[in-house]
């Protein structure tokens, strides 16, 4: 498998079945499932979030 890189991530996933496009299937969403996972982690590093309260208005903050 190549590689990650700053523009492209790689996820690999296996799976078995008697049926040869299900097991496909089934690999796939295994390898699509770990992309998720590891975009969510770095969304999640790279966000922050600021809330305050100033009488009666909130102020809400995004810094990415």
């Amino acid at each position: 498998m190549p590689e990650d890189t700053e523009d492209m991530t790689f996820a690999a996933g296996t799976a078995t079945s008697s049926d040869e496009q299900m097991a496909y299937d089934k690999a796939r969403m295994a390898a699509e499932r770990k992309l998720v996972e590891q975009m969510y982690a770095r969304i999640t590093t790279q966000t922050n979030s600021y809330r305050t309260d100033r009488g009666q208005v909130m102020v809400e903050n995004f810094q990415q």
